[in-house]
């Protein structure tokens, strides 16, 4: 039974009192201790297998959010001894809400102040003090957690030993509904490991990531926190999120694939360019702006809002003088981001429905637009190295706050700037840029291994293999009384 349209229900905004006394229901009942063989025996059901793995005994890993690393979750699967069981980010939510509803309440409000929410989950109670929480929703926060962490202990029991399950897996170490998952997890000695996926640090900027981590209090509360590469390694540190005995650079899931078929990339057969969207807060421009919980801002003075608009208003122009040529425009999500790009580019004096060549949409991953692409356009984004890995030529645009306020602290990969990637400095360039990158025109750019190195740390088609070593590891120290086979 799929009762996933319980929790969205439960997250309409319109009141009704159905809703409330079903809620007063699932309090009241469900976390009552009689109920929770049948929960647990119910979220089992809701489990789905990613994959059938080779070995008879693998290792079994309960994945959470799958929804946000599917491609890096499709590289680990084809390791013949993991076997991946995918845990539906709403049934996960689902519990949580059971006990801290109104902690959820608190964070929007301060969400909406630009505060930020993860605080109340992530953050230890100097921090939240620090972040203007008031002493009284600091107290119910810190109450209702800890209620519902030994729901969690018991709830984990139950589930490992009806699943035999050896280990948890997230690509977070911050993401809110993970943090009484984590600690729950410890107390009852079941690896909880974080294979962290937002690992795109530039050296010129680890000292801003630095003090945003210190100011907000992160710590990683599981067991083993995996990042890609050593600038994520060392900036964890620094921040004091995780200790050296926690942490360890793996190398990215995905580059596995790219170095696989490093030898068959060729040039795209059809003409397209792909700009990968970004937001106004791109860089981590977190602190002294107003920003909303999509990382976009209303003030115009404030984070990349003339740039988003110069840039994405520029692609869509590209695409209306070259009707012959597919254009996509690809946003992380659609929700709110889709907006604002279609407002960006009518205040520029286009609209974006008459364009029929010009694709704003999350329908094609990120692998295969590069596929398809002669030309990508964007800035601080992993996808500009894996374009790189799959030789395209890649343009950065620099104007506006790029050029400006934000160059020094919030725009990655300078020291690669007109070697790995095409520097342009205003509209009409750009629009040239691109024109001689479809021609294939543009002056020839490399790939230095430094770059590779500097954000993946490893590219060698090993690391499922690291990663498998490092989780096999870590739930052999959790619990020696069992035995693995390598």
């Amino acid at each position: 039974m799929n009762f996933s349209f319980i929790y969205k229900f439960l997250q309409t905004k319109k009141k009704s009192k159905l809703k409330k006394y079903l809620i007063i229901f699932l309090r009241i009942f469900v976390r009552q201790r009689i109920f929770l063989p049948f929960l647990v025996y119910w979220f089992g059901k809701q489990l789905n297998i990613i994959n059938n793995a080779k070995k008879k005994k693998p290792i079994r890993i309960l994945v959470l959010h799958s929804d946000r690393y599917k491609n890096d979750l499709n590289e680990l699967a084809k390791h013949k001894n993991i076997q991946l069981l995918d845990f539906n980010p709403n049934i996960q939510s689902l519990i949580n809400m059971l006990w801290i509803a109104p902690i959820t309440k608190i964070n929007w409000k301060y969400y909406n102040r630009g505060v930020g929410y993860k605080v109340a989950f992530t953050a230890s109670e100097k921090a939240m003090g620090k972040r203007k929480f008031k002493e009284k929703e600091i107290k119910l926060i810190l109450k209702l957690r800890q209620k519902l962490r030994p729901f969690l202990e018991i709830f984990l029991k139950k589930l490992i030993k009806q699943k035999k399950i050896d280990a948890i897996i997230t690509c977070a170490f911050f993401y809110p509904h993970d943090q009484d998952w984590a600690i729950a997890s410890s107390r009852i000695n079941l690896p909880f490991i974080a294979l962290h996926k937002e690992c795109l640090h530039d050296p010129d900027t680890l000292e801003v990531s630095k003090k945003r981590y210190l100011h907000l209090g992160y710590k990683f509360k599981g067991t083993k926190l995996i990042v890609h590469g050593g600038n994520a390694k060392k900036l964890f540190l620094s921040s004091n999120i995780t200790s050296k005995e926690k942490i360890v650079v793996s190398g990215a899931l995905r580059t596995d694939l790219f170095y696989r078929n490093r030898k068959n990339y060729v040039k795209p057969h059809k003409k397209q360019v792909t700009l990968f969207s970004f937001n106004h807060c791109t860089g981590l421009i977190v602190s002294g702006i107003n920003y909303n919980r999509f990382f976009f801002c209303d003030n115009p003075s404030e984070g990349f809002y003339k740039y988003f608009d110069l840039v994405h208003y520029t692609i869509a122009k590209y695409a209306y003088k070259n009707p012959n040529i597919e254009v996509w425009i690809k946003p992380k999500f659609m929700e709110h981001w889709g907006e604002r790009i279609y407002t960006a580019i009518k205040r520029g004096g286009l609209d974006p429905d008459n364009i029929p060549n010009l694709n704003i949409s999350i329908k094609k991953s990120s692998e295969q637009l590069i596929k398809e692409s002669s030309v990508i356009v964007g800035i601080n984004s992993t996808s500009l190295i894996e374009s790189k890995l799959m030789k395209r030529n890649v343009i950065i645009p620099v104007f506006a706050e790029a050029k400006g306020k934000y160059f020094k602290e919030h725009v990655n990969f300078k020291k690669y700037f007109n070697k790995a990637f095409y520097i342009v400095n205003s509209t009409n360039k750009l629009l040239k840029a691109i024109d001689d990158g479809i021609k294939g025109k543009l002056p020839k750019q490399t790939c230095p291994k430094e770059l590779i190195y500097d954000i993946y740390g490893f590219f060698d088609g090993k690391t499922k293999d690291r990663i498998y070593k490092e989780i096999n590891e870590t739930i052999k120290y959790s619990n020696k009384d069992y035995n693995y086979i390598n």
